[in-house]
């Protein structure tokens, strides 16, 4: 071998493994920023309509970091999933879900007329999330929600 090709082997090895060039943070830093950020969340307790009914009507403002097109497939309550309607006005997203909580006074079986005991369920909600998409993607990610602010009850599902 001669001088030269060693010479050229050691240069190409060391800038071979070089750290990596701005750029190349300045890129990955870009992949991992957030795609929304969460402007408020709030829940709003509802009773009405029928004796016994109720539940929680979830509100979700957010400004969407990247302006990237989306779509919100769910969100997530412990592991109940419900549809959101979705609002848009420019960068921000409004995010509306209403979940009926089940029944806990007892029921009667029709054809003996027993009562039947209710389910009770007595887990609080504590995981909150959101699914969606970007651009058209088929890689669900998860926006997830630390709290809920909760609001006055309504009497009257609105």
């Amino acid at each position: 071998m001669n001088v030269q090709t060693i010479i050229l082997t050691a240069v190409l090895l060391v800038y071979s493994c070089n750290a990596p060039t701005k750029a190349v943070i300045d890129q990955n830093m870009a992949l991992q920023k957030q795609d929304f950020s969460i402007i408020s969340a709030t829940q709003t307790q509802w009773s009405g309509g029928r004796e016994g009914v109720k539940g929680s009507h979830y509100k979700i403002r957010l400004k969407n970091e990247q302006g990237n097109s989306f779509l919100f497939k769910s969100l997530v309550i412990n592991t109940v999933r419900t549809a959101v309607v979705t609002k848009t006005e420019g960068k921000f997203v409004e995010l509306t879900a209403s979940v009926t909580d089940p029944r806990n006074e007892p029921l009667f079986d029709v054809s003996t007329g027993q009562e039947v005991p209710a389910k009770t369920s007595s887990v609080k909600a504590s995981k909150y999330w959101l699914e969606y998409t970007i651009g058209g993607s088929k890689i669900i990610k998860k926006l997830i929600i630390p709290k809920f602010t909760v609001s006055e009850n309504q009497e009257f599902y609105p």
